[in-house]
């Protein structure tokens, strides 16, 4: 009898790591590649005089005879080498049928009898059922990433979260549920929808002014109270909320670099990056402000916005572009989300 989910995957960890230090431990081997048992050291040897030919055949014509002396050579000889591998094989099983059927049937395609859910489900219903994530799920390891440029910057650097791969599958079957993404629906397909609209205005003699919003470390600002009431408003059932509350609360995250690491720090704000259900959560918890905008357009993409407002002249575009701004920043001030005005731009479209 398990009692948690903490204690089932402790369970599943420990016997894990017992049977393969048993049947796969650590051991110091030449690897002696055994997928072609045909390939003799001769063979090797003419293999590489028939590389070396065709290089100097690339080069001078007068090698050319050669260099197809040397391959014809080879060709036959690997030919022989099977038939005479696959022989022995064959020979070899002659008294075993199962043994002979087993080497018949070889197909390294073929997938394993045993579904690798069937090893999880018992950890992934206890977490849906009693509402608890198992805490060693919630730790990440952050790696920076050189963008380019000074390496002594910060800034220079993208933090690159590594998470659990066990809790990635948790977290698609629990996506799958919500289906909040539309499936087929991108950016490429965001974009487009945008473009179009503004095309189809400035073909009509409009003004189209634009304004492609950037928000500063968005999915690291989520606020855990806001988005909880927003899964709530949205119809989330208690059991529901229970999880996703247990998913937020008790996250930690160190940075390592190299064989270096630092300690865990909390993290009591913000969606887990590099998570499946991070831009699931995020498009849950901004969703609402495009309903704040009655004068202009609004186009939302995960943490991408685009507002855009079409008129007869430029100057009453960007007069409406401008009030639908400040109804942006409010709506982000109650989200506890930060305009980059940095990297926030303007376009007029004519």
């Amino acid at each position: 009898e398990i009692p948690d989910v903490d204690h089932a995957l402790e369970y599943f960890t420990n016997t894990f790591l017992t049977i393969i230090d048993k049947h796969a431990p650590f051991k110091k081997l030449r690897v002696k590649d055994s997928s072609s048992p045909w390939l003799s050291t001769e063979l090797s040897l003419l293999l590489k005089e028939r590389d070396k030919a065709w290089a100097s055949a690339r080069k001078t014509a007068a090698h050319w005879l050669l260099f197809r002396q040397l391959r014809n050579k080879y060709t036959y000889s690997l030919r022989k080498a099977k038939t005479s591998n696959h022989q022995e094989l064959i020979s070899s099983c002659s008294l075993n049928p199962s043994k002979f059927w087993k080497a018949a049937n070889i197909n390294k395609n073929k997938s394993s009898p045993i579904s690798p859910f069937s090893l999880f489900h018992l950890i992934f219903n206890l977490s849906i059922t009693t509402g608890v994530v198992p805490q060693v799920w919630k730790s990440a390891h952050i790696v920076p990433l050189h963008k380019g440029g000074d390496k002594n910057k910060l800034n220079n650097y993208r933090p690159i979260s590594k998470l659990s791969s066990l809790s990635k599958i948790l977290e698609t079957l629990v996506n799958n549920q919500l289906k909040s993404f539309r499936k087929k629906h991108s950016t490429t397909s965001a974009i487009t929808f945008v473009i179009n609209n503004i095309v189809s205005a400035v073909d009509q003699g409009k003004y189209c002014a634009a304004l492609f919003v950037d928000l500063t470390k968005a999915f690291d600002t989520v606020d855990h109270t806001i988005l909880l009431q927003r899964l709530h408003d949205v119809g989330f059932d208690n059991s529901s909320l229970k999880w996703f509350q247990n998913y937020l609360s008790n996250r930690v995250q160190c940075v390592t670099v190299q064989s270096d690491r630092s300690e865990h720090l909390p993290l009591s704000k913000g969606v887990p990056q590099g998570s499946v259900l991070g831009p699931v959560l995020f498009t849950s918890y901004i969703n609402n402000i495009a309903s704040v905008f009655t004068i202009c357009k609004a186009h939302l993409y995960a943490d991408d916005t685009v507002l855009y407002c079409f008129a007869e002249t430029a100057h009453l575009a960007m007069e409406t572009l401008q009030e639908a701004l400040h109804k942006l920043q409010n709506a982000l001030l109650d989200l506890k989300l930060l305009l980059n005005a940095d990297k926030t731009k303007y376009m007029l479209f004519t």
